[in-house]
């Protein structure tokens, strides 16, 4: 979440407690063949809610007739039984990017939280900041001028990076990040390195970086989860991704963590343009981690709800 939202005189915690809250985020539009308008953003999202939970209930109500800013708006209603309250997403299409505003609400207090979910929708305007970070990049400068050593270079380097990047000068940013990566390769930088790739475009460098990323914690869940967040954010493909986990799995071979993360991630991939493939890997995913992790582990029961939403196995 970027901001929340709840009750006057209580901490969020508290609000949290009583589950009665909202919290704010965006979804950012990005070129013709992304999810660039609300109807693809709300297919996009009911895949994954549903993959996890297949005996949900999704439905679509009214948002607000008079958008300041006059953008069309809708609110999605979301409800699953291991959700204590039902969660209502107030969704605001604006040109480049989609405001969502999430509320948690008891179903006895429904209305009266929905209109206040609407006052939120209604105000919103959407702005332009202008970012001036030169200051702050001639003091990192100034210090990196200095004699300091290898990691505290790339530190600097990459905060110079990171400034750049702040004021949309991505060529500038992506020069300093690999300058730091050069030195240490670092997770947050790569990260950095990664989202000012694909701003630019750059997926073949992007896909390299991708494979560098993975192969810092390769067992680790984040970061195919981030590969797969920064390929929705540019024109790289499934198929791409596939690939790239492909060549990590080859790595690794005795690595049965690595072998059941990469089957895993594949076969999320695979669920909508082939489903049998997808199952095979899910399969394969839960073979390998039995070796290596506990009965209990979150991960099985990820694997047995993919499964489920792919429904019976087909006889060959």
């Amino acid at each position: 979440m970027l901001a929340s939202l709840y009750q006057r005189g209580l901490t969020f915690e508290e609000a949290f407690g009583n589950k009665e809250f909202m919290y704010i985020n965006f979804w950012k539009k990005a070129g013709e063949e992304k999810i660039n308008t609300l109807d693809a953003l709300l297919k996009y999202q009911e895949g994954y809610m549903l993959a996890d939970s297949p005996d949900a209930e999704i439905n679509l109500l009214e948002g607000v007739r008079d958008q300041k800013g006059g953008a069309k708006s809708l609110i999605r209603r979301f409800k699953k039984k291991t959700y204590p309250t039902p969660e209502y997403t107030g969704f605001v299409d604006f040109e480049k990017f989609i405001f969502m505003c999430v509320l948690f609400s008891p179903e006895q207090l429904e209305r009266k939280n929905l209109r206040k979910l609407r006052f939120v929708m209604r105000d919103l305007l959407p702005l332009t900041v202008t970012r001036d970070n030169n200051e702050l990049i001639r003091a990192a400068e100034a210090r990196l001028s200095e004699s300091v050593s290898p990691k505290e270079r790339a530190q600097l380097l990459s905060k110079i990076g990171w400034y750049y990047r702040d004021m949309d000068r991505m060529q500038d940013a992506r020069k300093l990040l690999e300058q730091s990566l050069a030195l240490v390769p670092d997770y947050e930088t790569i990260k950095q390195l990664l989202a000012t790739l694909t701003k630019l475009g750059e997926n073949e460098a992007a896909l390299t970086l991708m494979g560098q990323l993975l192969r810092l914690d390769p067992a680790n869940p984040t970061v195919f989860e981030d590969c797969v967040a920064y390929a929705c954010g540019s024109n790289i493909g499934s198929a791409d991704l596939v690939g790239l986990f492909e060549n990590l799995k080859r790595d690794y071979p005795s690595d049965q963590r690595v072998q059941g993360s990469c089957d895993f991630y594949i076969g999320r991939l695979l669920v909508d343009t082939d489903p049998l493939s997808a199952r095979n890997r899910f399969s394969d995913a839960q073979t390998a981690f039995r070796g290596v992790l506990s009965p209990d582990h979150h991960v099985f029961e990820a694997i047995r709800t993919a499964l489920q939403h792919l429904g019976p196995a087909v006889p060959s």
